[in-house]
């Protein structure tokens, strides 16, 4: 089994940020890679933690670091000096782009244009080893596997796109509704003479109604589930 620096990667409907799954505890020097860039601000939260050699009565509180740092080396350099669990990190540069790390599985990375988001995810692929390829045949808000160094596979084709923090409130109400929907009992299920028989005329017709309302610019106003 092939392992890889970065094993999914989404693209979020902004069409300018995406993100990439990576174990964020021992990867994070990754963030060594946008040291040029200069830090606006930094948004991080951490706690102690000293693994086996931490009692197990001791807890430690979470607090948010106060130091300031101008590049991704010199908050790198210091976090790999103490025993820190980072539960938030979030890094404003000021040329616009942002990177925010979810604890111990990906790292979301925010640029101002899709030029520059596609050269983002070929460098970082270089990075990991990885080969590039056509980004453009990859579906937002769909997560795809990496299931070779230049091939990837979209995980849950027939399965609802996954909300990200750009869609509208309607948008989400309307995913809502879709997904009590695709997953009722009677909306995939089908009991004769005491047998469970699955089928997927009315998933079909779910995905055919969320692709269109997912796909199209319908005003928020409008919801097609109502």
């Amino acid at each position: 089994m092939q392992h890889f620096l970065f094993e999914t990667i989404t693209l979020l409907s902004d069409n300018k940020s995406f993100e990439l799954s990576t174990d964020t505890m021992r990867n994070l020097w990754i963030l060594q890679y946008f040291n040029e860039l200069e830090i606006h601000s930094i948004n991080l939260h951490y706690k102690i933690g000293k693994g086996e050699f931490q009692r197990k009565s001791t807890i430690y509180p979470t607090r948010k670091m106060r130091k300031q740092f101008q590049t991704t080396t010199q908050l790198l350099e210091y976090l790999f000096s103490k025993s820190y669990e980072i539960s938030h990190l979030e890094i404003d540069f000021k040329n616009g782009w942002r990177i925010k790390q979810r604890p111990f599985i990906s790292l979301i990375f925010y640029s101002n244009s899709t030029k520059e988001r596609n050269t983002l995810i070929n460098q970082l692929l270089k990075i990991g080893g990885q080969s590039i390829f056509d980004i453009s045949v990859l579906k937002e808000n769909y997560p795809y596997f990496f299931n070779s160094f230049n091939e990837v596979v979209q995980i849950g084709a027939d399965e609802l796109p996954l909300p990200d923090e750009f869609w509208s409130a309607e948008k989400k109400k309307a995913w809502n509704k879709m997904y009590d929907l695709v997953n009722s009992p009677k909306a995939n299920q089908k009991t004769c003479d005491n047998e469970t028989l699955f089928y997927s005329d009315n998933i079909d017709k779910v995905n055919d109604e969320s692709n269109n309302w997912f796909s199209t610019n319908q005003p928020p106003d409008v919801n097609p589930f109502e």
